[in-house]
């Protein structure tokens, strides 16, 4: 018995060794991750794309027109793999200009940059305004309930990071500078986290937000954006991506799942008995799992 007892002594402590070794490795690369200047360097042809937005007076059906157009390539065992820019051809379809979706449109050349909070004050009140059309219904009717300063507060939080989407000319067609209020067409607010607080196992790119104009919807965009959201995890050793989406968003759900190849994680309450919640947490793996 005393013999058994020290080996299964022997075994908890390995095990406890092992976590702290796979606890420190995240920590780093995460830190590694939030040190990189531009987590989306060299990424640039990703980047260069123009909008098609629908007139005022119909529903918005435009498809995105490509300047260097990209996909994301998968490897046998479903991770990314390190994409370069395709022709036309291998392109997703709601990413082509020429499904004739787009010959109504407008073609708005856009501005895609990187951010670090805190954003500019300007800019801030931009993205919280189309969270707030967005969003607002569907958090009131959730249990969590509507709180613009909370979330404010978030996009303001200290490793808060953005890929922001602008008009680079107002749908008019005038200048959007001129002290003009900012264009955003769309944003991804995301972080580099660990999948689990008290017990890491792998790190990962969690979208807080990813919210795009109702003018710019249907365009393709959010695929887009999502898309460079799984080069940016891959190009900065995370292993997943990560994101929360209501149940009752049925939309998000099935782009999320169907057309985007987005699981529910392990973590999700609804792979737990008595969790009840209206909410799914959905995952990707975008790189390999690490020792």
């Amino acid at each position: 018995m005393g013999k058994a007892k020290s080996a299964k002594a022997a075994e908890k402590k390995r095990q406890r060794l092992l976590a702290a070794q796979v606890t420190k490795r995240v920590k780093e690369s995460i830190k590694a991750a939030y040190e990189v200047e531009n987590p989306a360097a060299g990424l640039e042809p990703f980047l260069a794309f123009d909008v098609n937005i629908a007139p005022s007076n119909q529903s918005n059906a435009c498809a995105l027109g490509d300047k260097a157009s990209g996909t994301v390539a998968s490897d046998a065992d479903g991770t990314v793999g390190i994409p370069s820019p395709s022709s036309a051809a291998d392109v997703p379809k709601d990413t082509v200009q020429d499904d004739g979706l787009d010959k109504n449109c407008d073609k708005v050349p856009v501005q895609v940059s990187f951010q670090s909070s805190p954003l500019p004050v300007d800019l801030h009140d931009a993205c919280l305004d189309l969270f707030k059309a967005n969003m607002s219904d569907m958090y009131q009717a959730s249990s969590w309930g509507l709180d613009l300063e909370e979330k404010s507060s978030e996009l303001r939080h200290e490793t808060a990071r953005f890929l922001v989407v602008e008009a680079a000319t107002d749908t008019d067609g005038a200048g959007a500078s001129n002290g003009a209020k900012r264009n955003v067409l769309a944003f991804v607010h995301f972080r580099f986290e660990p999948n689990d607080e008290e017990k890491p196992t792998g790190e990962v790119l969690y979208v807080y937000e990813i919210q795009v104009s109702d003018k710019a919807q249907r365009s393709g965009l959010g695929k887009r954006l999502m898309n460079i959201m799984e080069l940016v995890a891959h190009k900065n050793g995370m292993q997943k991506v990560m994101l929360t989406v209501f149940k009752m968003n049925g939309g998000a759900m099935k782009f999320y799942l169907d057309k985007m190849k987005y699981g529910i994680d392990e973590s999700s309450p609804s792979n737990f008995d008595g969790e009840l919640a209206d909410y799914e947490i959905l995952s990707k793996v975008v790189g390999k799992k690490k020792k």
